[in-house]
């Protein structure tokens, strides 16, 4: 299934991404996993949300926390992004012929888009008062 072909079904199946984490090329390359490697949910490094803090536990000698949120990015060559992308357990979990042939497609998606992938990160940091 392809985001082109049918938009709200795919968001039913491969929940959307984050505000900007939704660009053309971002989407062609959850194309390529689409049809090349589905099972690769998250399509790559920060496809996806990470859980909540939870609460601070009784006892503990130390206020709640405040969230730091420091976003950045980092741009990447489509053969910079395939390297980066060989190393991630999912991929590497792949039988090779498979991993091989999606790290192709996604490459290619890729160059398709203008040659570079411009990645967003967020860098988390929790911080906590002593009592």
């Amino acid at each position: 299934m392809l985001y082109g072909e049918d938009p709200e079904r795919y968001e039913r199946v491969r929940p959307g991404y984050p505000a900007d984490f939704d660009r053309p090329t971002r989407r062609a390359i959850g194309e390529a996993y689409a049809r090349h490697a589905p099972e690769i949910v998250h399509r790559g490094v920060a496809g996806h949300p990470r859980p909540a803090f939870g609460p601070v536990p009784a006892g503990v000698a130390f206020a709640a926390p405040a969230l730091l949120d420091y976003p950045w990015t980092c741009t990447y060559t489509a053969g910079s992004w395939v390297d980066l992308m060989r190393s991630a357990s999912d991929h590497r979990m792949l039988p090779e012929e498979r991993r091989e042939e999606a790290l192709a497609a996604v490459a290619r998606a890729i160059v398709a888009h203008g040659g570079t992938y411009e990645h967003p990160y967020v860098c988390r940091a929790y911080a906590a008062q002593r009592r």
